[in-house]
């Protein structure tokens, strides 16, 4: 079975990213009200900008944050996957899509966890492509390869390559990915014994 929430970790931080947030502050009124939990208001705010402009890629990357943070795993999948149909260059969509996954993978059964996670990985793999400048790409495409097992692509070595990009871009969200794979050695350490 696929380690639950693998990339749950991110959920926060890819979606106030995928949104173009700026300090961590969410500018756009809807994901104002994600934050502050009204999520009536919000989806009735992402809604209407939908049906003024169906082809407007944040409103629907502002639907997968809502259905994600409401826990509608799928939906959050099928939302992120319309903001990519709508605007396929965005590395942060892809990171969505990739938190998405991760949570969905939750909601699978066991024999569609494996797939599931490759979508995970291949979501963030694509983010870094697009967006090889991004220290939250990177982090979450580590944290990935760190949490991921083998069979899943889990890999130290593809991690410390992410980390090694990551030291260039952010020292701090380097460390704190870091902690994330000293405490998976840890863990595993521990299942050895």
């Amino acid at each position: 079975m696929i380690k639950r929430g693998i990339v749950s970790m991110m959920v926060s931080a890819a979606a106030l990213f995928s949104l173009g947030a700026k300090a961590g502050v969410p500018e756009d009124p809807g994901m104002r009200m994600v934050a502050k939990e009204n999520y009536g208001g919000a989806r009735a705010y992402f809604q209407g900008l939908l049906k003024g402009d169906p082809r407007d890629a944040a409103a629907a990357a502002g639907m997968a944050t809502l259905e994600l943070t409401r826990g509608n795993n799928e939906s959050s999948v099928e939302w992120a996957r319309k903001a990519i149909e709508l605007a396929p260059t965005n590395a942060a969509y892809r990171m969505l899509l990739g938190v998405a996954y991760g949570q969905y993978v939750r909601d699978v059964n066991p024999l569609s966890q494996l797939g599931i996670a490759y979508k995970v990985r291949d979501s963030f793999e694509q983010a870094v492509q697009l967006a090889p400048d991004s220290a939250e790409a990177h982090a979450g495409l580590a944290k990935y390869y760190i949490l991921a097992p083998g069979i899943a692509g889990g890999s130290t070595r593809k991690a410390e390559e992410q980390l090694a990009a990551l030291d260039r871009l952010d020292a701090a969200q380097a460390a704190a990915v870091r902690a994330t794979l000293a405490q998976q050695h840890k863990d595993l350490a521990k299942t050895e014994d």
